[in-house]
């Protein structure tokens, strides 16, 4: 009898607690950090951040109460909350907030150009976020491919697609300021991005290239043929075939141009890398690279790591 009562008594603290609870959810959803007019301030959502992450900023920059609860309901609401720059003020409930996030409604919109992408993945990331046309991209960059700087950018609503590419371009004059390259580097640099999977290797891999163009050989570099082929997906035996100049098994030469838009760490590898004799490598599945410094050579680590060679 008494194990009863105990038991109905635990039942209605619980039950008791529970709604209580609910209720505490319902009120903070439905009230706002300030019942006034509070000033509208901007904030900031990065690429890439969790939920939870962006309720603590909301929290500690006094836009919100609980940066838990904005995350529980975010997530119960299943909202994609996109990344950029909002207007915010601390009169907006949770909701509001949550809403416009999963809106879009941005003063400026994040993109991410990452290292390595050639300007038609620009283009793609440009017109996703309703920044430009791809194809008017295109069509204004046909001459600045390796030019147009990877980097986080914060572009404003209704930015011109001139400002845009202006932007990349002179964010490339910032990052490479005071540094001595030439079209020539630009070029081998965009062969590294797409080649070194560490960083250590990437002066390496540069001086390779390097040691073959003096030797008078072929590059043989799988990425150009991937840009001439316009993807990045692995190349077969018969696209060693294809003719075109960025097809470095047919031409003893550098491409004609950058085949993506390199990063700084490549760019700066590329300027005068260390001198070393190798004339061969390729890469493990861990990502290290092998290097050789003869044919036989070369043939014989392929044997000897053949278990361990990337696809």
């Amino acid at each position: 009898m008494i194990f009863r009562r105990v038991g109905i008594i635990f039942f209605w603290i619980l039950l008791a607690a529970i709604v209580g609870l609910l209720l505490y959810v319902v009120i903070e959803l439905r009230q706002p950090l300030s019942k006034s007019a509070a000033q509208m301030r901007q904030f900031k959502v990065m690429p890439g951040e969790s939920k939870v992450t962006i309720g603590n900023n909301l929290q500690s920059q006094q836009f919100i109460r609980s940066g838990w609860l904005f995350a529980l309901y975010a997530k119960v609401k299943r909202a994609n909350l996109q990344s950029g720059v909002y207007d915010l003020s601390s009169s907006q409930t949770i909701g509001d907030i949550i809403a416009k996030m999963a809106k879009g409604d941005v003063l400026e919109r994040s993109i991410v150009i990452k290292e390595g992408y050639r300007r038609e993945e620009i283009g793609a990331i440009l017109e996703k976020y309703r920044l430009a046309k791809k194809d008017e991209f295109l069509a204004k960059t046909e001459d600045k491919e390796g030019y147009l700087f990877p980097d986080t950018y914060f572009i404003p609503v209704n930015t011109s697609l001139d400002k845009i590419i202006k932007l990349f371009e002179d964010n490339f004059a910032k990052k490479t300021a005071g540094l001595k390259i030439d079209k020539k580097t630009i070029i081998l640099a965009s062969i590294v991005e797409r080649e070194a999977k560490l960083d250590g290797d990437r002066a390496p891999i540069a001086r390779v290239y390097l040691n073959r163009l003096d030797k008078g050989m072929k590059l043989e570099a799988d990425p150009t043929i991937q840009y001439a082929k316009g993807n990045w997906e692995k190349i077969q035996n018969g696209d060693k075939k294809i003719d075109s100049f960025y097809n470095t098994y047919l031409y003893k030469s550098l491409p004609p141009g950058p085949i993506c838009n390199p990063g700084l760490k490549s760019i700066k590898a590329s300027i005068n890398p260390p001198a070393n004799d190798y004339l061969y490598f390729f890469h493990l599945k861990d990502g290290t690279t092998i290097f050789s410094q003869t044919k036989e050579e070369h043939e014989a680590n392929l044997e000897k790591y053949r278990s361990q060679i990337a696809n």
